[in-house]
């Protein structure tokens, strides 16, 4: 049985998936298992993926006829996993330090109390070009102070226990945005959080990708959380006026933007 299953789902994701599947190779933690599940892409993504189990029998692959959307294909990759643990990465992203995965199953096995455990992680653009570091908090009492203002976990950062997800049922699949989000503020209701300060991930914010959610979606998204979630973290209040402060800015920014335009032409 492994230690650790990795799980990776793809959707025509051909352009990058080699260099994180490679990442996922050079870990100086091998045991591993990799689950490739691919959401009925259209491009040539299952051959790439072909090649590379010729050479490695740990990695898994499996195809869906149809298009079960991410929480679906997660939830099928955790049901047939067989690790203690299980570790995610998405198609697009990199595992930047040889020993991420060493750092965290050591973190875990230590800390038996502990139920998920991210890393530090740098944004790049779709060409690889550096954006910006993010270093996240580290304890537990921070990061539940701060859990209900923003997602304080890199979604291919994270390694988290796989028994209590089981318990709560793993990702809700019937929400199509933030279900890692969803997720770690279930999951904090099992035992405690943590990240390591390292940067260990490379996260790739392709092309529109954070304007990929309309405001009002995300607000509606964030309103959910708070209404489910809230009573179990501190900083409640404060997290329900930042959201009616970024509700206000959006019609406000909308207006400035249209006068701006009616100025312009005349």
């Amino acid at each position: 049985m492994p230690k650790v299953s990795i799980l990776l789902p793809t959707y025509n994701g051909a352009q990058y998936v080699v260099e994180s599947i490679e990442s996922v190779i050079r870990q100086s933690f091998n045991d591993w298992e990799l689950i490739i599940i691919d959401d009925a892409s259209t491009d040539n993504i299952g051959n790439i993926i072909k090649e590379f189990i010729k050479n490695y029998s740990r990695i898994i692959f499996i195809q869906n006829d149809k298009n079960l959307g991410l929480a679906g294909n997660l939830n099928k990759g955790i049901s047939i996993s067989k690790g203690e643990y299980i570790a995610r990465i998405d198609q697009d992203d990199i595992w930047i330090d040889s020993d991420k995965l060493k750092k965290q199953v050591e973190f875990l096995d230590k800390n038996m109390d502990c139920v998920l455990i991210g890393t530090g992680y740098k944004i790049v653009d779709e060409n690889g070009m550096f954006i910006r570091d993010v270093k996240p908090l580290k304890d537990d009492q921070s990061i539940r102070k701060n859990i209900l203002l923003y997602n304080p976990f890199g979604h291919s950062t994270v390694v988290f226990r796989k028994q209590p997800v089981l318990h709560l049922k793993g990702y809700n699949s019937k929400i199509k945005y933030g279900e890692d989000y969803d997720l770690w503020l279930r999951l904090g209701q099992k035992g405690s959080l943590a990240n390591i300060e390292d940067i260990c991930m490379q996260y790739r914010m392709c092309n529109g990708m954070s304007q990929k959610h309309n405001k009002w979606k995300q607000i509606k998204f964030h309103s959910g959380l708070l209404l489910r979630y809230g009573i179990y973290y501190p900083g409640l209040p404060k997290a329900i006026i930042q959201l009616i402060i970024y509700a206000i800015n959006g019609p406000l920014s909308l207006i400035k933007f249209q006068i701006k335009k009616l100025c312009f032409k005349k």
